[in-house]
């Protein structure tokens, strides 16, 4: 198995609240915000489980993503009015805040490698 995610650097996450500390404290969720707020339109689950590695199922993306909307960093549309969270469309609600910007840059190395690691 691969390295251990990076935590969220204490001087990072005192700029935050409570909310968004626990919802970036997860490798999976900081990688699909990384994905959304760099896409140029939404995107589908499907689309972001192809970046979260193999770790997280399609389901468990689309909990993530869910995750990431509750703490206001995310937001969805549905995708051609189907009821299936698969359907729904994300985008990033971040914009240029500094604070979950400077937690993204910080851990995408050991994330990435996180997320990347072969299963066993």
């Amino acid at each position: 198995m691969g390295r251990q995610p990076q935590e969220i650097p204490a001087e990072l996450a005192d700029q935050l609240d409570e909310t968004v500390q626990r919802v970036l404290a997860h490798p999976s969720r900081r990688q699909i915000l990384r994905m959304l707020t760099g896409a140029q339109s939404e995107m589908s689950a499907v689309e972001l489980d192809l970046t979260t590695g193999p770790f997280c199922s399609l389901s468990c993306t689309a909990y993530h993503a869910r995750q990431l909307k509750e703490a206001g960093l995310a937001t969805w549309v549905d995708g051609e009015g189907a009821a299936a969270s698969s359907t729904y469309r994300y985008s990033s609600l971040i914009g240029d805040n500094r604070s979950v910007l400077a937690v993204l840059q910080a851990t995408e190395k050991s994330d990435r490698e996180h997320l990347t690691a072969a299963t066993p």
